[in-house]
């Protein structure tokens, strides 16, 4: 299989993953009850609800209001927030920035403890630090990442204030979220590259790299 076909089925893939994904939402959105009413609030009169229901469209049929709704996606129109008053889209775009900061700074806190770890514990394979390290690498694994989050508040930021609770502004206010997401990961991340690195390690290549006198680092 080439390289061309295996990304086409994968964008294939990921296409009919998204409509099942819109499909989902939107069958969640009608069972949920009448759309125009939530929007209308519980105190509107019957005639405010029919005319919202009208305006939005939703006395049409389903498939004619699934299609609309896909149209509109797909011309990136996510609809307009009913609590905030604005539209959906320009709301994600202005936390964006804030995402993608903390995915990097997540990331970094995986690799960076998860990769050293795991390098470290598969040279000394069955030892105190590789079991040690295997029980906290289930542990970070398992642990919630809601509670975690709540304990890594309690302790780093109101019992000692180390940390903001929460805002933006500065790189302290990202270590906490950071942390948290981080270490959800560290766990598999570093049992991921100790079974790599014991696959490897008795290669004939890192034989031969010993026998012509490099050092194990």
């Amino acid at each position: 299989m080439t390289l061309a076909v295996r990304v086409a089925k994968r964008l294939g893939w990921g296409l009919l993953s998204l409509l099942g994904t819109a499909v989902i939402v939107f069958v969640l959105l009608h069972l949920n009850g009448d759309p125009a009413k939530t929007y209308a609030g519980e105190k509107a009169d019957e005639a405010t609800v029919e005319r919202i229901r009208h305006e939005m469209g939703f006395d049409r049929p389903l498939p004619v209001q699934f299609g609309k709704y896909l149209l509109k996606v797909c011309r990136g129109d996510l609809g307009r927030s009913t609590f905030y008053q604005e539209p959906v889209a320009r709301m994600l775009l202005r936390r964006l920035p804030y995402t993608a900061a903390l995915a990097r700074a997540g990331l970094a806190f995986w690799v960076g403890i998860g990769v050293p770890v795991g390098v470290y514990t598969s040279t000394r394979a069955g030892g105190v630090a590789d079991q040690a390290a295997l029980f906290v690498a289930v542990l970070t694994y398992s642990l919630p990442t809601f509670w975690l989050a709540r304990m890594l508040q309690r302790q780093l930021a109101y019992a000692h204030a180390l940390f903001p609770v929460g805002g933006t502004g500065t790189p302290a206010h990202l270590v906490l979220p950071a942390l948290t997401l981080g270490l959800g990961g560290v766990g598999y991340y570093m049992r991921l590259v100790h079974t790599n690195m014991l696959e490897v390690l008795p290669a004939e290549y890192i034989r031969t790299a010993r026998a012509k006198g490099l050092s194990e680092r």
